[in-house]
């Protein structure tokens, strides 16, 4: 096992650029014979071991650290020290004790993990039901939510928590249905490493964050786009500010000067200014937050909260299926980071799959005028339902422009169900969403 982790770790390396030989791997392998009392004690020396061995050059260190976490997990330190769930172990027993007979030991041993309430032991069930599923056909980001359900399906977990909640009182379900969703998010986490693994991407850092896909964040490269994000508000504030200053003070009006300077011999002494009143946009704000482009959704949203007062009014809305309204918490969110509970609302998950035709339809589009900059963000994959062209025609002919943001690759735009290109016929711009760097450059433009 550990044997094709560590070379699953030097296949990450080589599609990274990092050159490591057959050698070198070997020596590694041998290290790690040497030090296996201690190796998975003390996980910063199996580390320092690999490093050691595998890497040559220190401008590679950087892409070494993010790869092992990558192979091996995040370090204790970042992990969670929540407690598996807030079942005590008779609970537990009560709710998935049946699950405990049949013959499949992935699955019994998921169950025992899960009274035991013992997280590197469900974490160990997940990778093994990986381990067993075929993964030929994973190389994209947007595969991961299928690849997971597949997972969860081999694990059998709808089965087992439809069994939990029939055996536990109803005081007990929300906490079954929280265990059961960050389940669901764990086996999402594992397959979105696979496929960084498998893509050669590499995760954040410093230096990269501004071009890393949102998608793909842990929790720690969460935090540090969030400080990114502050930044970059900043930023756009200074420079919006900094424009409109320069277009309050106006530009060079030539035909008036040079008439003006006929009083004095044709000489300009004194120019004259062609002056325009700048008016701020208002702004409205649509976030599709499904699975597959929440994390984007997110970071426009906490952005616009910060960015707040450079619009003349701010309405926001987030939809799975259905429209929310959260201008009145958007408004309260005076950090970023403080978004995420938007998205995260009971009112705003208890939706299914994305249905744009119905979220648009709950737009007040006589509410829409001359001054609103329409900004939508999101994916344009309705599963084959109704898109809501004739709305999404309507706001085109009644607002200022209309700004589409697509948390996907454009090679992706209009295959499968997704009718991004049929969208486009009534946007004025149709903008990439995947970056730090493509939202910053979206709100710039919509600044303007």
């Amino acid at each position: 096992m550990i044997i094709r982790r560590v070379l699953e770790l030097v296949e990450v390396l080589k599609k990274r650029s990092v050159r490591v030989s057959r050698a070198e791997v070997e020596d590694a392998l041998r290290a790690l014979d040497v030090i296996a009392a201690d190796a998975f004690v003390d996980r910063a020396l199996f580390a320092a071991v690999l490093q050691a061995t595998l890497i040559k050059n220190s401008a590679d260190i950087d892409v070494f650290v993010s790869s092992f976490a990558l192979c091996f997990g995040a370090d204790a330190e970042s992990s969670s020290s929540l407690p598996l769930s807030s079942l005590s172990r008779q609970q537990a027993e009560q709710a998935f004790g049946a699950g405990l007979g049949g013959g499949d030991p992935v699955r019994a041993g998921l169950v025992q993990s899960l009274i035991d309430g013992d997280e590197a032991g469900v974490r160990l069930s997940l990778r093994q039901g990986l381990d067993e599923l075929d993964l030929a056909g994973l190389a994209s980001p947007l595969q991961a939510g299928w690849y997971a359900s597949r997972l969860l399906l081999r694990l059998g977990l709808d089965e087992l928590f439809a069994g939990a909640n029939d055996a536990v009182d109803d005081e007990l379900r929300p906490a079954l249905q929280a265990l059961e969703d960050r389940l669901r998010r764990g086996a999402r986490r594992l397959i979105e490493q696979e496929e960084q693994k498998r893509s050669g991407r590499t995760s954040t850092s410093a230096a990269g964050t501004w071009d890393s896909d949102l998608r793909t964040l842990n929790e720690r490269q969460t935090e540090e786009a969030r400080v990114l994000l502050r930044k970059l508000a900043e930023r756009l504030r200074a420079r919006v500010l900094r424009r409109r200053k320069k277009s309050r003070r106006g530009r060079l009006d030539v035909r008036r000067t040079l008439r003006r300077s006929l009083r004095t011999d044709g000489i300009p002494v004194v120019p004259v200014l062609r002056r325009r009143r700048v008016e701020k946009p208002a702004l409205l704000l649509l976030c599709d937050v499904s699975d597959s482009v929440r994390a984007s959704a997110l970071f426009l949203l906490e952005l616009c909260a910060v960015l707040h007062d450079l619009f003349d009014s701010t309405r926001a809305y987030v939809f799975v299926d259905h429209l929310h309204d959260v201008t009145a918490l958007l408004a309260s969110q005076g950090k970023p980071g403080g978004a995420s509970a938007i998205a995260s609302s009971e009112a705003v998950m208890g939706g299914g799959n994305s249905d744009y035709g119905q979220a648009l339809h709950d737009i007040d589009v006589d509410a829409v005028t001359r001054k609103t900059v329409v900004v939508v963000l999101g994916d344009g994959r309705s599963n084959y339902r109704d898109p809501g062209l004739d709305v999404a025609a309507t706001l085109k002919l009644r607002a200022k422009s209309v700004v589409w943001l697509v948390p996907e690759d454009r090679g992706t735009w209009g295959f499968g169900d997704s009718v991004i290109p049929r969208f486009s016929r009534h946007a004025d711009a149709m903008l990439p969403a995947r970056t730090l760097r493509n939202l910053a450059r979206a709100i710039d433009r919509v600044l303007r």
